[in-house]
């Protein structure tokens, strides 16, 4: 069975964007045909992304807060509900808990982090509290249950049930408009992953890829001549890279498999 190769070398600077966003490109190819003996195998050889998404976005930076006012005797009075939006940005703990303090005017509510048990402390200092789960969107990041949560003493605290997660995305997976057949089983019936690059560099850097595996998929057709390239979290919701461009090398092997 004989074989030969082409690699392409593709940047998103030169793409056509899909609804003008740099993490959903489509890559315009001179045709590639091949006799009707021959297959195509598609594989990533390399990836260069910029770590220019943030931890806390749009999505996720919703907090709905609910407050009790009560008379001298501890009986409620009142309540007062707030939804809080974080700017969007990359925040370490220390940076998101002194944040959190600066939305709540008169500063009436503490934030701390606790870094051995990886969780914040919210103290009120006027009100007792809970946190509306169902109006807010940063539950995994602040460490909050799905559930309605109050706080849970006198001194009006709170303490964060899970561990806070300011990671949310943990890997990238390149997304096309081609069958692969690899499964994502979040999404089972949209087998169109060609890659999955883990997110292990620090926020602002650049994040690297190498296909040390060789890993290839068969297009099982016969014609090449463009590609969508989607830039996809585990879940399936699109990667924001602020306007920043990625580049990387696909490898097409076309092979004889009748001699």
């Amino acid at each position: 069975m004989s074989s030969e190769s082409i690699q392409l070398h593709l940047n998103s600077r030169y793409a056509t964007y899909n609804a003008d966003n740099t993490f959903d490109c489509i890559f315009e190819l001179p045709l590639i045909e091949t006799p009707s003996q021959h297959t195509i195998l598609l594989s990533v050889q390399h990836a260069i992304i910029p770590y220019s998404f943030y931890n806390i976005n749009s999505r996720n930076n919703k907090l709905t807060i609910q407050e009790t006012v009560v008379d001298g005797n501890g009986a409620p009075v009142s309540t007062i509900t707030n939804t809080l939006y974080i700017s969007s940005g990359n925040y370490n703990a220390y940076q998101l808990a002194s944040y959190l303090a600066t939305l709540f005017v008169g500063g009436r509510m503490a934030v701390s982090y606790d870094v051995i048990k990886n969780k914040f402390k919210f103290v009120n200092t006027t009100y007792n509290f809970k946190f509306l789960s169902a109006f807010s969107t940063c539950q995994e990041l602040l460490g909050l249950d799905t559930n309605d949560l109050y706080n849970t003493s006198a001194l009006f605290s709170y303490t964060s049930q899970n561990l806070i997660n300011l990671a949310p995305i943990r890997c990238i997976c390149l997304a096309t408009n081609l069958q692969t057949g690899c499964v994502n089983n979040n999404q089972q019936s949209e087998q169109n992953i060609i890659c999955s690059i883990p997110v292990d560099a620090p926020p602002y850097s650049i994040i690297t890829y190498k296909n040390t595996s060789n890993f290839k998929v068969n297009l099982f057709d016969n014609n090449f001549n463009s590609i969508v390239i989607r830039l996809v979290d585990d879940t399936g919701l699109p990667i924001d890279l602020n306007s920043q461009f990625f580049s990387l090398t696909l490898q097409l092997d076309i092979i004889n498999f009748v001699e």
